[in-house]
């Protein structure tokens, strides 16, 4: 796949707090991969390059600790905190709940405006994922499961769903190298879609659920070969840190 362009520490505008923006951007660049399981999280070169202080990259850190992302580890500092077989698996047997009674809960709440974002959505993923562009597929991704979630009209719903995909979404980066998990995985949510569509709540449980134990065996699989030393884990990706556009500093 082609290799992230744009900088994903460079912060944007919009009605939201500083706070609200580090924790966004750190933890896209974990939940993308720009940073690994167990990488070390620099307070200084993190402090330099969004423009903010200490003080403001610390209380992400704690927000994210809180969110499952980081840990602090004695003598190293805040790393991405790194989980095992097992608690990916759990964590993946926790995810095919609760995405089934989100998609539940649309299939019965959900407007027709909404189902229709959602079969949009799903289309827009399968060509990312076609095309190969690394950055579109987890644009495209994020944009399916924002629409998914907020369906479902229940903020718990939402707020567990969302905490446990960032939680798994490196092994989902892993899983596009799988031959043929890319197509299979777009025809599952397309059918999540479609039983959301013809307002099914049981199909469409029975759909989440299906893909979420598929991307659970893939994920599962990926760790297992690392582990094995199949598949090396990649190194700190010093190179994301670039220079950015300095905005909001709070110094």
């Amino acid at each position: 796949m082609n290799a992230p362009t744009r900088d994903w520490l460079k912060i944007d505008d919009g009605p939201v707090t500083l706070r609200a923006l580090i924790v966004q951007k750190l933890r896209m660049a974990i939940t993308r991969g720009h940073f690994s399981p167990g990488d070390r999280l620099i307070e200084r070169e993190l402090c330099e390059r969004l423009d903010v202080s200490r003080a403001s990259v610390r209380e992400a850190f704690r927000q994210l600790e809180a969110e499952g992302l980081v840990e602090v580890v004695t003598y190293r500092g805040p790393v991405v905190r790194t989980i095992s077989q097992q608690e990916a698996g759990e964590l993946y047997d926790l995810r095919a709940g609760v995405e089934a009674l989100c998609a539940r809960y649309f299939a019965e709440r959900g407007t027709d405006a909404e189902t229709l974002a959602l079969e949009r959505a799903a289309e827009a993923l399968g060509v990312a994922l076609r095309r190969g562009d690394r950055e579109r597929v987890f644009e495209a991704k994020s944009t399916y499961y924002e629409i998914f979630t907020d369906g479902c009209h229940s903020a718990s719903v939402k707020a567990t769903a969302m905490q446990l995909i960032a939680r798994l979404s490196y092994l989902w980066s892993t899983s596009l190298q799988v031959a043929g998990r890319a197509d299979q995985g777009s025809a599952e949510l397309k059918a999540v879609a479609g039983a959301i569509r013809q307002r099914d709540p049981a199909a469409a449980e029975e759909a989440a659920r299906t893909y979420v134990m598929h991307a659970r065996a893939t994920g599962l699989a990926a760790m297992a070969a690392q582990a094995a030393g199949h598949a090396p884990g990649k190194k700190p990706a010093r190179r994301h840190l670039r220079a950015v556009e300095a905005k909001g500093s709070d110094r």
